[in-house]
């Protein structure tokens, strides 16, 4: 193409060209924009959700935490009741042990007086008293 051949349809058919080009060159980059600013509003959605998220989990920790505090609480309290079960398990254990001796005395032969408690007191009462036990009224 020399310049003696450029006529008027010519210069209109490639001004209208470069417009064109132009025209699509400002579209591409006003959508690009579009898209990076409709992206960046989805990652703020996205953090606010997971800030909102983090503030959750944080609640359930706090929670979480005065949960265990209670348990060991509980065991701690658990852990006294055992102590005194173990407790009572041996006073009841000697009281049967008790028992069965008070039983065994009653039971053996001869008499019902507990043997051993009074060593001064005769297994036999005297003949001027026989109930030792009976005092007389005054």
């Amino acid at each position: 193409m020399d310049t003696t051949t450029l006529d008027f349809n010519t210069l209109t058919l490639m001004v209208t060209l470069l417009v064109a080009i132009a025209g699509s060159t400002v579209t591409i980059v006003t959508l690009m924009l579009r898209q990076f600013n409709h992206l960046d509003s989805k990652i703020g959605n996205l953090d606010t959700r997971v800030t909102g998220l983090e503030n959750a989990v944080t609640g359930l920790d706090t929670r979480f935490t005065g949960l265990e505090t209670r348990f060991d609480g509980l065991e701690t309290r658990f852990d006294g009741l055992e102590t005194k079960f173990d407790r009572m398990a041996r006073d009841v254990a000697d009281t049967r042990e008790r028992v069965a001796r008070v039983e065994g005395h009653l039971m053996a032969p001869g008499d019902f007086r507990m043997r051993g408690l009074d060593a001064a007191a005769p297994d036999e009462p005297s003949p001027d008293n026989p109930d030792p036990d009976r005092r007389a009224a005054s």
